[in-house]
């Protein structure tokens, strides 16, 4: 996907996604006009659920950590 700005006549950046085989993301990654990674975004999961979102700064370096859980009622 690429995103653009005035009109289109702009690349701002581009991101690239990765999936598993159930078509689950598992990478999003956004990258500079150059191809340089801007920020990297990690997901896992735990018995099918998203379990963490982990993103990454445009050194590869752990930036921010977002942990999901949830609540089943009887």
């Amino acid at each position: 996907v690429k995103e653009f700005k005035d009109k289109g006549a702009t690349l701002v950046s581009w991101f690239k996604y990765k999936y598993d085989s159930k078509g689950m993301i598992l990478e999003e990654l956004e990258l500079n006009t150059k191809g340089e990674q801007k920020e990297r975004i990690e997901h896992k999961y735990q018995n099918g659920l998203r379990s963490e979102k982990l993103y990454y700064d445009n050194k590869n370096r752990l930036a921010k950590k977002k942990t999901f859980s949830y609540e089943f009622r009887k």
